[in-house]
């Protein structure tokens, strides 16, 4: 398993007045920057944004389809409805095998994802909390996801 996504790749923080040049996942909460106290969020949706910026394919690329599934499962223990229905669709166009390395590179399971969260630790263990994407992220993601829509889904692009 990945400690995060795309790890060699520095992920820059794009919340407003923030200098933090690259994400460190938290040591008690993941998806929380350890360096600037920003969401994993605020880091890498200015990367998924730049990269849904080339022309239309017919297929859907797997690189892409990781990057937006990596905002919403990286970190996370559940998946908030409205995210899951759209990474259900960005997963429908995809082989089975793909999307299994996909959850599998993020720590979950298939069967985690289609009940919606984890019942225990990427390594053993029953949780007693899940983390998930903050109210604010979840408005951010799902903007993300439907301008991707208008301009055509950016992970054919």
């Amino acid at each position: 398993m990945r400690t995060t996504p795309n790890a060699p790749q520095s992920v820059r923080c794009s919340a407003p007045s923030c200098s933090c040049a690259s994400f460190k996942p938290g040591k008690v909460k993941l998806r929380s920057c350890d360096r600037c106290g920003h969401g994993w969020v605020e880091h890498a949706l200015e990367k998924v944004q730049a990269r849904s910026a080339s022309g239309p394919v017919e297929v859907a690329l797997p690189g892409p389809v990781f990057d937006l599934s990596s905002l919403v499962l990286f970190g996370a223990q559940a998946v908030p409805v409205q995210l899951k229905i759209l990474l259900d669709r960005l997963y429908s166009v995809l082989p089975p095998e793909q999307v299994g390395q996909i959850l599998t590179g993020l720590g979950w399971t298939l069967g985690d994802y289609v009940r919606g969260y984890m019942l225990q630790r990427p390594g053993g263990g029953v949780l007693e909390r899940w983390d998930t994407a903050t109210p604010r992220e979840q408005l951010l993601l799902l903007r993300q996801f439907l301008l991707s829509e208008r301009r055509g889904p950016s992970w054919r692009r």
